[in-house]
C-alpha cells in the first residue's frame, strides 16, 4: 500500500549542522517516524487536505487495524461485483500516484530551528544532509 506520509518517507537520515554543531541527527528511519508523529500531533483536521495536496499526506481511514494493513487497495472483483475499499486513506493516496502520475511534494523539514520565525546570524556555516531511503 501506499504510505500515509510519502513526503517524508523518502528520507532515511536527515542531518543538520550549524556551526559545527550537530542540531539534528536522525537514526535510520527514525526521521519518518518522528515527522510523522509531529505532524499526526500537532494538526488540525482542517489541514488534511493541504497536507494530501502538498505532501500526499492522508491517514489510514480502515475498520480495523488489519484492514488498514491490508495492501490490496483494489479488492478483486467477487462474482463481477468489486466490494467496498477497505482502507479508504490508502485509496484516496494511490490515487494521487497511480498509473506513474507525478507528484511535487512540498514538506518542511521536521527541524525546530526552520520552524523558528527567528533571522539567523549572516555567515552562518548551516549543512543539511538527507539520505535517501531505499
Amino acid at each position: 500500500s501506499v504510505v500515509s506520509n510519502l513526503a517524508n518517507a523518502i528520507w532515511r537520515n536527515v542531518d543538520v549542522v550549524i556551526g559545527g554543531e550537530n542540531l539534528l541527527q536522525s537514526f535510520d528511519n527514525s526521521y519518518n517516524i518522528g515527522s510523522w508523529f509531529d505532524i499526526v500531533l500537532n494538526s488540525s483536521r482542517l489541514r488534511a487536505p493541504y497536507l494530501l495536496q502538498k505532501e500526499v499526506f492522508w491517514m489510514d481511514d480502515a475498520d480495523n487495524k488489519a484492514n488498514s494493513e491490508d495492501p490490496a487497495i483494489y479488492p478483486v472483483l467477487e462474482g463481477g461485483v468489486r466490494p467496498a475499499t477497505v482502507n479508504r486513506g490508502a485509496l484516496k493516496r494511490s490515487k494521487m500516484i497511480e498509473q506513474g502520475k507525478q507528484v511535487t511534494l512540498i514538506s518542511d523539514l521536521n527541524c525546530s530551528l526552520f520552524k523558528s520565525g527567528k533571522l539567523l546570524p549572516h555567515n552562518l556555516d548551516v549543512r543539511v544532509s538527507l539520505t535517501k531511503n531505499y
